[in-house]
């Protein structure tokens, strides 16, 4: 925990670029495609985290955090191949 105003600053600061970029990034994919598959992409955001924790911060998965990944991509294949049965998600 940060024990200066500049420390909570730096930490708030970090919180609302993150945020707002991520909120402009939305909105730039949803301008560009379709809602669906904005919605079935963001839930690689859990899977990139998980990564990302294991690498940077030496972070330990569990097996059922493997397990719920595994789940995961297996339910966004089937939503992307279920829909490029009926229509483009593109």
């Amino acid at each position: 925990m940060p024990t200066s105003i500049a420390g909570w600053l730096a930490i708030i600061s970090l919180g609302l670029i993150s945020q707002g970029m991520e909120k402009g990034l939305l909105t730039y994919s949803l301008a560009r495609y379709r809602s669906g598959f904005v919605a079935v992409f963001m839930l690689t955001i859990l899977a990139i985290a998980a990564v990302l924790a294991l690498i940077i911060f030496d972070e330990q998965l569990s097996l059922s955090n493997c397990l719920a990944l595994a789940a995961m991509w297996c339910g966004i294949y089937w939503a992307i191949s279920a829909k490029k049965d009926s229509e483009s998600i593109l």
